[in-house]
């Protein structure tokens, strides 16, 4: 929004300043919940990429060498 259009609605009047403010409170809060759900899925692809790269690294080691001295 730029300064001209918050000018704008300064002039129109207290209601259009509280009108704008809560839609502006109303868009903060759903972008923060967007971002707790988005760290959570984040959170969930970390520990599964850990457990993909730890079970990767066992059967590297395990492959290696001929079977014989397994």
């Amino acid at each position: 929004m730029s300064e001209s259009e918050i000018i704008k609605v300064y002039h129109e009047g207290i209601q259009s300043v509280i009108t704008l403010v809560q839609g502006l409170s109303t868009q903060i809060s759903d972008l923060s919940q967007t971002i707790e759900k988005q760290n959570k899925i984040i959170s969930d692809l970390d520990a599964r990429l850990k457990k993909l790269e730890k079970q990767s690294n066992k059967t590297s080691q395990n492959s290696r060498g001929f079977p014989a001295l397994r």
